[in-house]
């Protein structure tokens, strides 16, 4: 939750939660909704990205509030925080994508040009889910998320360096034996590969 958060501001939520459990009341009112939010994504069965804990974050801030604050430190602090934000904001590059897979977009250019209805894209987690995305915004015909590799046309496979997701690595995960390997591109974080 707190990736690319400058350090004051989970210090701060940090002071206000403990604080928060030194005042029972508060903890044990919210403790269910944790349970509750802990036992869905348990049971979804997602992958923990940053963004996955999201639903926590409004009962964290709310058990942070309960801290004693007087108005003088509340002001300080209300202003540290839009400092420290501010400058997180002027002075930090926005990636286009959330990065999982850096070249999705030639991949798919290149994937829609090539591919055919029936063919499979092999692709491991994370990198799966933005080229099934750019997949479907393009109309690639093609499987992403759920490959039926016995009726597959074609099998590309992307290599996904970034995360050290090499052909090997995906062949072995799918426990897919190839008689043949062609390296179709190279998009230098990943690489495009046509599998028979």
């Amino acid at each position: 939750m707190t990736a690319g958060v400058p350090i004051i501001i989970p210090i701060m939520i940090a002071v206000g939660f403990i604080g928060a459990v030194a005042r029972l009341r508060v903890a044990q009112a919210i403790l269910p909704a944790i349970v509750v939010i802990a036992f869905l994504l348990a049971l979804q069965r997602v992958l923990p990205f940053p963004r996955i804990w999201l639903p926590f974050l409004p009962l964290i801030f709310v058990i942070a509030t309960v801290w004693p604050w007087t108005p003088r430190a509340e002001l300080a602090l209300s202003i540290m925080a839009a400092i420290a934000l501010s400058i997180l904001a002027i002075g930090k590059p926005r990636l286009r994508d959330t990065g999982e897979l850096r070249a999705v977009q030639p991949i798919t250019r290149e994937l829609k040009r090539r591919a055919r209805a029936g063919d499979v894209v092999l692709a491991l987690p994370p990198s799966e889910m933005p080229l099934a995305f750019y997949a479907a915004r393009d109309g690639l015909p093609v499987e992403i998320l759920r490959p039926d590799l016995r009726r597959a046309g074609r099998i590309f496979v992307i290599e996904n360096r970034d995360y050290g997701q090499s052909l090997e690595k995906t062949l072995r995960y799918f426990q897919l034996v190839p008689r043949a390997v062609k390296k179709d591109r190279d998009f230098g974080s990943a690489a495009l590969y046509e599998v028979r």
